[in-house]
């Protein structure tokens, strides 16, 4: 068979990912707007703006550490161990730094009658209950994404059905809240419990206990700790930059709204996000499955590989032009019949973020073509500048036109993020060929 056993468990790796990323868009999204439509876009906004608080400390807290473990467990798996345990030690210390921060933020918050922001509290939990998100990667190095999904989807599942259940029961936000970090606890749990049973951790767990029995080994843990850090500060920062940079230029808005218009207006943009955002999570699943290998041909058939990517581009920019258009016209009976008509106002936020889908779907795109070729500095720069043009916008569109205000400048961060690289850039020319040769290519196929 031409299948190898290789091939084989990298297609079982790719279809359990797929498998958990659709489960986790469906039953979230679902339990999104039935939370929404009962709570109402007052206490959605609260929701929203805390879990957007709560994701930017996440990110600070992981450090850019995840990609350095992904490639440190795929090269090396000797000592793999010891630089997991750093790692972790890394993320609880700072999870507990950024929880002081924001535990002084909501003091001060409540010093000044803001009890609300108590809330913050309940959500910043999840920076204790995240960490199974690096013992993940033990896994997704070794192609056994099996073992995480298998926890991944009962927790997702977990959160969705109690999520409904609590707001149709009548419980308040901080049951809703509750329920996302009991969900991502379990998750860690079972994640951590596989890595327990896992052959290669044994191994590794009784050559570490071994190595504790020595008489020098406060000195030798020192050293390791100290050279783990070294390698994961040095070489974290710059995907924390890129982490932080992209968390601004896609949640930003959900932070700035309540500070510069209201709750309710908020609430009225967390509902129109949560529909947008679904056909670019599903372009991302596509694109990650499918350009790798198009990035393989590359190596066998030069003249083949363009024509295919001009193929895939031309059928994700022709695609997401299709979904524009229909989403465009069908927004306002779409909002209507999911979150009912409270959320009217959510109408004209929503279709101003579908106008930004083919930039979205030309940035997916760009991503994984910027990895194999080793451009992620002028990215990086590119999605900068993108996040700093949507605060400067946010601030000053949002006073006036509330969400329709922050939709806009959203949709401006995604144009400078799709298209500003293969416009700027002479590396990036290849990408602009691809996006103009793919916008034709209807054209050209008529002839």
């Amino acid at each position: 068979m031409w299948i190898t056993a290789g091939i084989r468990q990298a297609l079982h790796n790719v279809a359990w990912l797929m498998l958990s990323k659709i489960l986790a868009y469906v039953t979230t999204g679902l339990a999104s707007i039935v939370v929404a439509r009962v709570l109402g876009p007052e206490k959605t906004g609260l929701i929203a703006w805390t879990m957007s608080v709560v994701i930017f400390a996440d990110t600070i807290a992981f450090l850019g550490m995840d990609p350095i473990l992904f490639k440190h467990f795929t090269r090396r798996p000797g000592g793999s161990l010891s630089l997991l345990r750093t790692a972790l030690q890394w993320r609880f210390t700072l999870a507990s730094l950024c929880y002081l921060l924001l535990g002084g933020y909501v003091w001060f918050s409540y010093a000044q009658g803001k009890t609300d922001h108590l809330l913050l509290l309940v959500g910043a939990l999840q920076l204790f209950t995240h960490y199974g998100y690096l013992v993940s990667f033990w896994f997704h190095a070794r192609v056994q994404a099996a073992k995480v999904v298998r926890w991944e989807i009962p927790a997702a599942l977990f959160s969705s059905g109690m999520r409904i259940a609590v707001v149709l029961m009548g419980y308040d936000v901080y049951s809703v809240v509750s329920v996302l970090i009991v969900s991502q606890l379990l998750e860690s749990l079972g994640i951590t419990l596989a890595l327990v049973r896992d052959s290669q951790f044994r191994l590794q767990a009784a050559r570490a206990l071994r190595i504790k029995q020595m008489s020098h080994y406060t000195q030798w843990g020192r050293q390791r700790f100290t050279r783990n850090s070294t390698l994961l500060l040095a070489h974290g920062w710059p995907f924390l930059f890129v982490s932080l940079t992209h968390f601004i230029y896609m949640r930003i808005d959900q932070v700035m709204l309540p500070a510069l218009n209201s709750r309710k207006e908020t609430g009225f943009y967390a509902a129109a996000a949560i529909l947008a955002e679904i056909p670019y999570q599903m372009s991302i699943l596509i694109t990650q499955s499918v350009l790798p290998g198009l990035l393989k041909l590359q190596r066998l058939n030069s003249d083949l590989y363009r024509t295919r990517m001009i193929q895939f581009f031309g059928l994700m920019i022709w695609t997401s032009l299709a979904i524009t258009a229909a989403l465009w016209f069908i927004g306002p009976g779409l909002i209507g019949l999911l979150f009912g008509p409270t959320y009217a106002p959510s109408s004209i936020m929503f279709q101003t973020l579908v106008l930004g889908l083919p930039f979205m779907f030309c940035n997916c795109m760009i991503g994984p073509w910027v990895l194999a070729h080793n451009l992620q500095r002028q990215y990086s720069l590119m999605l900068a500048i993108a996040a700093l043009l949507n605060v400067l916008l946010n601030w000053f569109w949002i006073p006036i036109w509330g969400g329709v205000g922050a939709a806009s400048a959203s949709v401006l961060a995604y144009m400078v993020i799709g298209l500003g690289c293969p416009m700027v850039y002479r590396s990036y020319r290849p990408i602009l060929q691809y996006i103009i040769r793919g916008l034709i290519l209807p054209l050209t196929v008529t002839k």
